[in-house]
């Protein structure tokens, strides 16, 4: 009985120890199926990644190619591929030699081997390449190591920017700049003939203008017993032309003379310029009765004092005239400190303007009025433009017909 005891054991321990190798056999199983599972995981994920690593390369339109140390092409995208007149595939696995000419191969691998040997973790460098169609493309390469995961140097990537274009427009920007400059000089050199010109046929015209009006009067003395009512008129029309003439040409004179004889701009009161137009304008002032409001605290500018005497000497005295019949002239002027520039303003209660005439009444020889109603030349609001324009500033006007007009301008500060 003892004996068949102690052989249940050793069958019962031999029982235990298959038990546990199963057991650990099927662990082992188990193991191995969680690991393959595992790797199939990783190698699923792996293949999307590339997938998606390859799709986004080809979608990006600049030529993108990788390499290994040795200077084998591992990869590219579409774009790298189509200027070599290659697919990818047969791409893979070339050198540069494989894709390009000797120079440009040459020039491809030394920039590769000094990166790779100066460990600069980035190079830039321009040249021509010449795609598969023939065309001559500038490009911009721009190359970046990458390291393996022990650290060591694995290759390079590449990016290749076609800069064609731009090279192109910088040279066409460039061309028309020079166009400019030229058509500036031009401008400025046609510009002085013309304001030359205007002066010297201005000037030169006045003398046979005498001459006429001189013999006229003379014509009137000499013969008045003899002349009737009607060679009276004539005589009278032909010494109102001419003295008309006169003034147009002394406008003339000094519409040409703005910005051309002008001195140096040089800090002046506004306040000591608008007392010397108003001491100009004392008659007609005090024959309209006028009403002239100035602040007290008029700023100092830097100006002409001469053209700026005359811009507010033909704005107030244009108000004084273009006034609406029975009523007494009211002038105000106002001023305000702007960022670049002072403002002023010269607002009147007279005739008004429709605002069709804005720009027009700037211009030289636009008249609003016949020469019956009010005299002057239209050149008046020319000159003011001119000299606000040498002051760096611009003028213009805010008005409604019956109900009187403000004039505005701006005179630059000067740069700090």
């Amino acid at each position: 009985m003892l004996a068949l005891l102690h052989r249940l054991d050793r069958l019962a321990e031999a029982g235990r120890e298959m038990a546990e190798r199963l057991r650990r056999q099927q662990a082992a199983i188990d193991s191995a199926a969680r690991d393959d599972t595992e790797r199939k995981r990783a190698e699923a994920a792996l293949r999307d990644q590339v997938a998606f690593l390859s799709t986004l390369l080809d979608t990006i339109p600049s030529p993108i190619y990788y390499k290994d140390a040795a200077g084998f092409y591992l990869g590219c995208n579409r774009a790298f591929a189509a200027i070599h007149g290659r697919t990818v595939d047969e791409v893979v696995g070339r050198r540069a030699a494989d894709l390009m000419g000797p120079a440009l191969a040459g020039l491809d691998d030394n920039a590769d081997t000094c990166l790779a040997a100066l460990e600069d973790p980035f190079q830039v460098y321009e040249t021509q390449i010449d795609f598969a169609d023939g065309s001559r493309h500038d490009i911009l390469f721009s190359k970046a190591l990458y390291r393996q995961s022990d650290g060591s140097v694995g290759g390079l990537v590449g990016v290749m920017s076609d800069t064609t274009d731009r090279s192109r427009h910088e040279q066409q920007i460039a061309e028309a700049r020079d166009r400019m400059a030229r058509q500036a000089e031009e401008l400025r050199r046609s510009n002085a003939e013309l304001e030359q010109f205007a002066y010297v046929a201005s000037h030169d015209l006045r003398e046979p203008l005498r001459m006429v009006t001189s013999y006229l009067s003379l014509l009137q003395r000499r013969y008045e017993d003899r002349l009737d009512d009607d060679a009276r008129d004539f005589i009278g029309f032909a010494r109102d032309g001419a003295t008309r003439m006169d003034r147009l040409i002394l406008d003339l004179l000094d519409y040409s003379r703005v910005g051309r004889r002008s001195k140096a701009m040089a800090p002046i009161p506004v306040a000591e310029v608008i007392a010397a137009a108003r001491h100009n304008l004392q008659v007609a002032l005090a024959e309209s009765a006028a009403i002239l409001r100035v602040p007290p605290d008029l700023p100092v500018v830097p100006a002409d004092d001469n053209e700026l005497t005359r811009l507010f000497q033909n704005l107030i005295g244009n108000a004084v005239k273009y006034r609406s019949p029975g009523t007494v002239p009211e002038i105000s002027i106002d001023w305000a400190d702007e960022p670049g520039c002072w403002r002023f303003g010269v607002t009147d209660n007279g005739l008004g303007i429709a605002a069709e005439h804005f720009d027009r009444i700037f211009m030289v020889f636009q008249r609003l009025h016949g020469r019956g109603d009010y005299d002057g030349t239209g050149i008046g609001l020319a000159i003011c433009r001119k000299i606000v324009e040498h002051h760096g500033g611009r003028i213009w006007v805010t008005s409604e017909p019956g109900r009187g007009s403000t004039f505005h301008f701006t005179l630059a500060k000067p740069a700090e």
